[in-house]
């Protein structure tokens, strides 16, 4: 089993875990693409099932070559997605486009690795992240500490957020600066360990592909050893005992899930870590074209953020930056480009809406307690003058406009709290 195969299993754990917590209506809805296109309806619910399947028999079935047929059908798969795209679908994406080029099996790794621990590390240099009750490294130690019905001690809700952001900037720059991988390998390891059981390990199961195809030249899931089985029976066992359920509307069924990608990450990690002893992966050539594109990518996303053109699949990750808030990457204020509305329930509210948007998005949406962002407020007006009603979307934040609010692709939050010192719904 190749590491490409390995990455659209990852995507497909992603989808599992989006369906556990959302409902099967998250295969359904086509309310609000994340490319601002919205395929035909006919099309967006076979895309978002067998799309992905498609994907890993390609990669399973057929030579190498054969591997930009599954790109173009999960560059589709990506078009029928809604609401906000995953970080990590974005990774997985631009590692498998990437993996087709020649040049790109021996090198992709360690220099998108490194430039997303650097970024999401860089990301955190707020004090909003560092310092604040607000910030997302208390909250989700809070949410887990919750999950196992314990307090957290103040001086790890304190020590948190500066421990991850040191330790993200620390792989960042080992990585980039081509120091033993053999030590980061385990540092991160850990660190995606931490993220699945917070209810992520999808995430982890990318970030972990990625650090097998650097260790391993080979780039296929080596067959574990019976001790090698016993580590991933161990692994799952601590997925199904110790992920936290209360995202899933199944908590038995999360758990079994959780356990089972959990799995697959230990069967992973293990490949790279025996791979590891047989030959020493390739440092990163700064002076190829490969390198130099990833670098000014890399350098145009950190720009977009800091410049306010975007905050969505910038590995912005759980930063507390986002439109209009308090959090200031770098210590600058960005000039946010982004548009904010609210909307309103009509008087006559018509119950066909419900069978285009979820219930509970659309109360979010309409109940006054978040703001929309411009795109997102045009397809849900565009869905409420489908059937002869207005949600009377009304600009509060952002560049004045006059008029309706314009379709495009989500580019930051779809939606924004009130109190623009919260952080806003994922």
């Amino acid at each position: 089993m190749t590491y490409d195969l390995v990455l659209v299993l990852a995507l497909i754990c992603h989808q599992l875990n989006t369906v556990l917590r959302d409902g099967t209506e998250s295969l359904r809805h086509g309310f609000a693409p994340v490319l601002g296109w919205r395929p035909p309806a006919v099309l967006a619910m076979p895309l978002q099932i067998l799309a992905l399947p498609a994907c890993a028999l390609i990669y399973w079935l057929l030579p190498v070559p054969y591997g930009w047929f599954a790109v173009v059908l999960l560059a589709a798969w990506i078009s029928v997605q809604n609401w906000r795209l995953a970080n990590h679908v974005w990774l997985a994406f631009v590692a498998l486009v990437l993996l087709q080029l020649p040049a790109g099996r021996g090198s992709v790794s360690p220099l998108l690795l490194g430039a997303m621990y650097a970024s999401a590390g860089a990301f955190k240099l707020n004090g909003q992240f560092l310092r604040s009750e607000e910030s997302y490294g208390r909250t989700m130690i809070r949410l887990y500490a919750g999950y196992l019905r314990i307090r957290p001690p103040q001086i790890l809700l304190r020590a948190a957020p500066v421990a991850v952001a040191v330790v993200e900037l620390g792989l960042g720059a080992g990585l980039l600066l081509n120091l033993p991988v053999q030590p980061l390998f385990v540092v991160a390891v850990g660190l995606h360990f931490v993220f699945g059981i917070s209810g992520n390990f999808p995430f982890s199961l990318v970030a972990v592909v990625l650090w097998a195809l650097q260790m391993d030249p080979a780039g296929r899931l080596r067959t574990p050893s019976a001790a090698g089985l016993a580590a991933t029976m161990a692994v799952f066992v601590a997925g199904l005992l110790l992920t936290t359920r209360s995202v899933y509307r199944k908590r038995r069924v999360g758990a079994l899930a959780a356990g089972t990608f959990a799995g697959l990450y230990a069967l992973t990690v293990y490949s790279a870590a025996i791979a590891s002893g047989h030959g020493s992966p390739r440092p990163i050539d700064w002076f190829t074209p490969l390198a130099v594109v990833i670098t000014a990518a890399a350098v145009l996303n950190l720009g977009s953020v800091v410049l306010g053109y975007r905050s969505e699949a910038a590995f912005a990750m759980f930063s507390n930056i986002q439109p209009f808030g308090p959090a200031k990457p770098f210590g600058l204020t960005p000039r946010w480009r982004a548009r904010y509305y609210t909307l309103s329930l009509p008087e006559a509210f018509p119950a066909a809406l419900l069978d285009r948007i979820p219930a509970t998005l659309l109360y979010r949406s309409t109940g006054g307690r978040n703001f929309v962002y411009e795109p997102f407020a045009y397809q849900l007006e565009r869905i409420a003058r489908d059937s002869r009603v207005s949600f009377e979307p009304r600009q509060v934040l952002g560049p004045p406009r006059t008029g309706l609010p314009r379709p495009g692709p989500l580019l930051f939050p779809p939606l924004l709290p009130n109190d623009l010192s919260k952080a806003a719904m994922r």
